[in-house]
């Protein structure tokens, strides 16, 4: 049976956040992009692989449908780029809020851009593990001549989707990890 894309978003059978199509056009304007190849097949498969690791981090905001399959679109989100605002009546929302919300019934671009780029790394990877750790990345200072190698330190080391920054920069305002935290003395 052949692999369906399925990129509706709010769809109760969805599968990816981009489809092939939106996805060329971002690729089109990507530099060193040549592992995308022609593959239709590798294509979809790449996004709806890519799709699912998205699709496990917590977001903010709550799904827009309780039957929706993936974790987008939702509700309540700040657009980070345009942030919290009071700007008078033009930023109050049809949700009775005041500032800039990600539209809750599509898919964000920063999503669908994640999505591609995150495809796009995979089909580099081609057979390796796109989570293989390169042992050259946290090294912060190597000395040849009598062994010596310095690492930076473990909150500096990139893992995870960190590792890729084209991706994590598109995803990181939207996470539940970039919501400020208040610490109150007693």
């Amino acid at each position: 049976m052949p692999l369906t894309l399925d990129a509706t978003a709010g769809g109760v059978a969805s599968n990816a956040f981009a489809s092939v199509a939106d996805a060329q056009a971002i690729i089109d304007a990507t530099p060193n992009s040549s592992a995308w190849g022609s593959d239709a097949t590798a294509q979809t498969q790449a996004l709806i692989y890519a799709t699912s690791l998205l699709n496990v981090i917590e977001y903010q905001g709550i799904k827009s449908s309780f039957d929706q399959a993936l974790a987008w679109p939702r509700y309540g989100v700040y657009d980070p780029d345009y942030g919290q605002s009071r700007l008078g009546p033009e930023a109050y929302t049809v949700s009775g809020q005041w500032g800039f919300y990600l539209d809750n019934t599509k898919i964000p671009v920063r999503m669908i851009r994640a999505c591609v780029m995150l495809a796009l790394e995979i089909l580099k990877a081609g057979t390796s593990d796109i989570w293989g750790v390169d042992k050259t990345a946290n090294i912060a200072k190597k000395q040849i001549d009598v062994i010596s190698t310095e690492y930076v330190s473990v909150s500096e080391r990139r893992f995870g989707l960190r590792v890729y920054p084209s991706v994590w920069r598109e995803i990181y305002p939207l996470t539940m990890a970039s919501e400020p935290t208040t610490v109150e003395r007693a």
